[in-house]
């Protein structure tokens, strides 16, 4: 029997508990990230900028403290780490206010995303990990409005960037002795947007790029759905495979509006009657082989 069979099982109750115990701690930190915010939106004008900036910077040093003395509790420091992460952005959009440095935007979420790289591999905590491929992909998004060579960096830099983060998180484990594979929610998550992405890509760009790199990100998310028995990422493959046909059966010869409609139309309702039936076996099987 396999890794895989314990991903097909249900939640116990003590995950359920583990899990509403990272949601409470979770949902505070974020509460607490909110207040600040909120206060400062309240009180901004009234504020001297060093007060400003030394009340983010007495935030940043109480969760620098409080990693130090929760030493035993990994998800509290993991938290904290995160807060600060967020924090440092709070800073740095401040600091970029108060002296109006006429900075880009992607040059802000850039040295953000590069200044907290070092916590998020020291931390390896996967939420942190969102929000650093966030910045990075935030970045990429924004530097598309720098001269004339946006549209290059959109068709070559964005989809790159992304299919070599989720095959780094498919094959890291695999490379570093002890280490534990990604969750599959991380995995669901990254998967999801990258192919979103190279989906909308392929079907709205002329350049043949996308195209590619959405082919060589199917056959990344095959092998990963398939050694890992996830259905979700496994479906992602034929949703995004019958969005491309719809949209290019569009353009198909001189047909009349209403009969590429119809055939479309008929089209998504076989479609999808035959990707459910087909998902439906693939998790009976998976499921079977996962009890054997």
């Amino acid at each position: 029997m396999t890794e895989n069979t314990n991903l097909l099982t249900k939640a116990t109750g003590a995950e359920w508990i583990k899990f509403l115990k990272f949601l409470s701690i979770g949902a505070g930190a974020g509460f607490l990230l909110s207040g600040v915010i909120f206060f400062f939106a309240y009180n901004w004008s009234e504020m001297h900028r060093f007060t400003k900036m030394g009340i983010v910077g007495a935030l940043m040093l109480a969760c620098y403290g409080g990693v130090f003395l929760t030493k035993k509790n990994l998800i509290v420091q993991n938290v904290l780490i995160t807060a600060m992460s967020v924090i440092v952005g709070v800073m740095l959009a401040l600091y970029g206010q108060v002296y109006q440095l006429e900075a880009d935007s992607y040059q802000m979420f850039l040295t953000w995303g590069l200044a907290i790289l070092v916590w998020a591999i020291a931390a390896d905590f996967y939420p942190l990990w969102l929000i650093e491929i966030g910045l990075f992909c935030m970045s990429i998004a924004l530097y598309k409005n720098q001269g004339s060579s946006w549209r290059h960096c959109y068709l070559v830099l964005s989809p790159t960037f992304l299919v070599s983060v989720t095959a780094v998180f498919t094959f890291l484990h695999k490379m570093i002795p002890g280490r534990e594979p990604a969750p599959r929610w991380f995995m669901n998550v990254i998967f999801t947007t990258s192919h979103i992405y190279l989906t909308i890509a392929s079907m709205f760009e002329n350049n043949g790029f996308p195209m590619l790199v959405f082919l060589m990100a199917t056959a990344l998310l095959y092998y990963y759905s398939i050694n890992q028995k996830n259905l979700w990422t496994y479906s992602l493959i034929f949703i995004g495979g019958l969005m491309l046909f719809l949209r290019y059966s569009i353009n198909i010869g001189n047909i009349e509006a209403i009969t590429v409609l119809l055939f479309d139309t008929i089209v998504l309702v076989v479609g999808v009657y035959f990707l459910s039936k087909h998902l439906i076996d693939k998790n009976n099987e998976w499921n079977k082989d996962g009890n054997k």
